[in-house]
Formats: structure tokens, C-alpha cells, sequence
């Protein structure tokens, strides 16, 4: 799979609401890291929040998955990828047309 195919397989999930109309726990915790990047649409947002102050487990590993996530950004804080590396992004980028941060 490339790294474009990558990119787009993440973000399209299954529904976030059953069949049966309600918003099941496994569906949400799928989401849990994409939506703490905000990386999800507004609606989807909004249905993880609901569940979320209803739902004490899944907001636990919300949190742990939060605590995780600032966690690593802290310590990595001043750490920069190498030149080569950073230019190879640049150019897979530049050849997908994309705009990464347009998500």
C-alpha cells in the first residue's frame, strides 16, 4: 500500500452509528486518535464527544490515548527528523498534490 493509499485507508471508517442507531464503543475507540487530532469532520467530532461524556470506559482510554499523545509530544519537543529524511516527505508531498495539513 503507498503512503497516499495509507493516509486515506486511516480516515474512512464504518459508521459511526450502528444499524441499530446507537454509537457502539468499538467504533468510537477506533476514532480515538484521529479525532484528539482533530482530523475528523465536524459531525463525527460531535458524536465521539456525546459518547464519550456518556460512556466512563471509553472515556478513560480516551484518556489514556491523550496522556499517550502529549506524553510523546513533550519529549520529543526540540527533536528534528534528518535532512534526508525531511526531504524525502517533502518530495512524496509534492508528488501527491496534497496539502497535509488541509485535512
Amino acid at each position: 500500500m503507498s503512503a497516499e493509499e495509507h493516509v486515506e485507508h486511516e480516515h474512512h471508517f464504518h459508521a459511526l452509528v450502528g444499524e441499530d442507531g446507537e454509537v457502539h464503543c468499538a467504533e468510537v475507540l477506533e476514532r480515538v486518535n484521529v479525532f484528539i487530532d482533530h482530523e475528523l469532520a465536524d459531525a463525527d467530532s460531535d458524536t465521539i464527544r456525546e459518547h464519550l461524556a456518556a460512556c466512563e470506559p471509553c472515556l478513560d482510554q480516551f484518556d489514556v490515548a491523550d496522556a499517550v499523545k502529549r506524553l510523546v509530544r513533550r519529549c520529543c519537543v526540540g527533536e528534528q527528523a534528518p535532512a534526508t529524511l525531511r526531504l524525502r516527505v517533502l518530495q512524496v508531498v509534492a508528488e501527491t498534490g496534497e496539502d497535509p495539513l488541509r485535512r
